[in-house]
């Protein structure tokens, strides 16, 4: 049986990143009529798949986990509903912190999905506020408690560097936080400033790292995370040994995936 990834979009978030070029939405209140749209699409679409296997599903964003848990429960069983899933797939949801509590990462679990993705970006307050995230090092610290407590193993954490006013000891004081914590694998994501965002107009106010420090920012990851038993398997991802993220390695081999949303 042919085998495909599923990516499933949901372009809502508390607020938008300074420096997010992704679709997203503040419109909080169209959020249940989203998901509505949404699962009659996944319904409507997923008959021509009848003969295939998901192996792989990720849900991005904007911010999934701002869905409350019947809007995940509606969702997640339309996907059971509507595809074969292999009963060893890989199902991964981002998260942010701030947007999760106990019963929501129960749903999570109750409703298949085994890989959390969480974005803290750096273990420093002044520069997550820069980046105009609404979370703080202690928030993404809760979260991350919380996950681990309901049984998640394997999770990710996304870092960037490049950031403004952002240090190699800065960025090296993320990196030891980050790595003491075990999570099972590291995205490291150099901050690019794109034309749609607020960052753009900001541009020439911004202190960012020249060229010759990003570099040396990025060699460094690459070495510290190594110290630290993360094997990098592609340019911006680290992995303990057998947690490399499946779906990301579809898109990198070009292979093919269902997308939703």
């Amino acid at each position: 049986m042919k085998k495909l990834g599923l990516y499933i979009h949901i372009p809502f978030c508390l607020q938008k990143c300074s420096y997010c070029d992704f679709y997203s939405l503040g419109c909080l209140e169209k959020r249940e009529k989203y998901i509505d749209a949404l699962c009659k699409h996944i319904k409507k679409e997923s008959p021509a798949y009848k003969d295939c296997e998901i192996d792989t599903i990720f849900v991005g964003g904007g911010t999934p986990s701002i869905l409350q848990s019947s809007e995940i429960d509606k969702l997640f069983n339309t996907v059971k509903g509507s595809f074969n899933l292999s009963p060893n797939n890989e199902f991964s949801i981002e998260a942010n912190p701030g947007t999760l509590d106990r019963e929501k990462l129960l749903c999570l679990k109750k409703n298949g999905v085994n890989r959390l993705s969480l974005g803290v970006q750096s273990t420093s307050d002044s520069e997550v506020k820069a980046l105009g995230r609404i979370h703080t090092y202690k928030e993404f610290l809760e979260s991350y408690s919380l996950a681990r407590e309901v049984g998640f193993d394997n999770i990710n954490l996304d870092i960037m560097y490049g950031l403004p006013n952002q240090s190699l000891e800065t960025l090296t004081k993320t990196l030891d936080d980050v790595c003491k914590i075990q999570p099972e694998h590291i995205s490291a994501y150099c901050l690019k400033i794109q034309e749609s965002t607020p960052f753009y107009k900001q541009r020439d106010t911004l202190n960012l790292p020249d060229d010759d420090l990003e570099y040396e920012m990025y060699i460094h990851i690459c070495s510290q995370l190594k110290k630290h038993g993360y094997l990098q398997y592609e340019i911006s991802n680290f992995s303990k040994e057998g947690k490399r993220c499946e779906h990301n390695i579809k898109y990198w081999l070009s292979k093919e995936y269902i997308g939703s949303g």
